[in-house]
């Protein structure tokens, strides 16, 4: 992967090449970020960046053999140690489909790697065997490459077995670099944090997603808008709602709150039955997404008041002008209806009749606006 293709990050690319073009390549770093912010596609780019065997001063060249083989994650001193599921499995056993994987999407997450290895109601996690071979590979001689690295994605599930990598970490052999990709580096070993070099990964822009929505998967710059301010950040998070968000949400949304506002019973019944219609066809994710928008919507409305002023709310233009119907709900109010939408979306996701849901969370949200 080249550092071109990475979305954002500008700051985090210039460090990483300075220190190579520098010779400060630190040999143990943790890249650390929230999900879909891109730290582990920016340890591909690296990674590819220090096998390139014509790097510039901006990317690594993108036609040696070297970056055709990082490029398929085959390189084979680009080694990669990540969550597996089975008794002594190792990364090994499950690196077809984690190339897959990377292929379509270098942003996971780590229920979505679980998913693709049918890991079902199975945790990961990196065990005792996958560090004997992440030593066994690192004490051995490069094959092709300047240097050999491993990146180890979601190191958090090392657990006390990360102990039998600190020598390794403390005293590696030449030209070895270790790029620990995380989450919660409170759940890694101190003895392995004190080791590394910590590069902090921010999430991306609201425009820098934005961008990349509307360029590469052609979505309206206006949908693109909504889908941004809905991932915070979150890559991973904003294709995802790509295929489930409708352009109609916003005005779905509207429609929803008005009617619970109102407080008829058969408009009720009407709405609860039309999510069902071969129109609409609201199935649970598409309900779970529905009603995370309807939260957004609602704290950005919570913004409104506070400000006074539309330019400092994440909505699009249409959206705002929606939101003057709902202005005059209080503070309490507003708190207590998100309340009842956030316990809406726990229920859903275990199956919860929806129609029986919906219809108590609309005679709920009314009890709340109009007491």
């Amino acid at each position: 992967m080249l550092f071109k293709e990475v979305v954002g990050q500008d700051k985090i690319k210039q460090h990483l090449i300075e220190s190579y073009q520098h010779e400060r390549t630190a040999h143990a770093q943790i890249l650390v970020g929230g999900e879909g912010c891109g730290h582990l596609a920016l340890a591909l780019a690296y990674a590819q960046y220090l096998q390139c065997e014509n790097p510039t001063k901006t990317d690594a060249c993108g036609v040696c053999l070297n970056c055709y083989k990082a490029k398929k994650f085959i390189h084979p001193d680009i080694h990669f140690a990540f969550p597996t599921i089975g008794t002594g499995k190792i990364s090994n056993d499950f690196i077809k489909e984690w190339r897959e994987l990377l292929a379509e999407n270098p942003y996971p997450s780590l229920p979505q790697w679980l998913q693709k290895i049918g890991a079902e109601n199975q945790q990961g996690n990196i065990n005792k065997n996958e560090c004997v071979e992440i030593v066994r590979k690192l004490t051995s001689y490069s094959l092709e490459g300047k240097y050999k690295v491993l990146i180890l994605w979601q190191p958090e599930l090392l657990g006390n077995e990360g102990n039998r990598l600190l020598k390794l970490i403390e005293e590696p052999e030449e030209n070895t670099v270790f790029l620990l990709v995380a989450e919660n580096p409170q759940r890694i070993l101190n003895t392995i944090l004190s080791r590394c070099q910590l590069v902090q990964i921010p999430r991306l822009s609201d425009n820098e997603v934005i961008h990349y929505l509307h360029q590469q998967l052609k979505v309206s710059v206006e949908r693109a808008t909504t889908l941004a301010y809905l991932s915070d950040g979150n890559l991973n998070k904003a294709q995802q709602l790509a295929e489930t968000v409708s352009d109609e949400n916003g005005k779905l949304c509207c429609e929803w709150l008005q009617i619970c506002q109102d407080g008829n019973g058969f408009e009720f019944y009407k709405w609860v039955k039309s999510l069902n219609d071969s129109e609409r066809k609201m199935g649970r994710k598409q309900q779970v997404v529905f009603l995370q928008y309807v939260l957004h919507f609602l704290r950005e409305l919570l913004a409104f008041k506070v400000h006074n002023n539309s330019q400092k709310i994440k909505l699009t233009a249409t959206e705002i002008a929606y939101i003057q119907r709902f202005a005059s709900w209080k503070f309490g109010q507003l708190q207590q209806i998100m309340e009842r939408i956030d316990e809406a979306i726990f229920f859903i996701e275990r199956n919860v009749s929806d129609k029986i849901l919906f219809l108590n969370l609309c005679l709920q949200l009314h009890k709340i606006i109009k007491p």
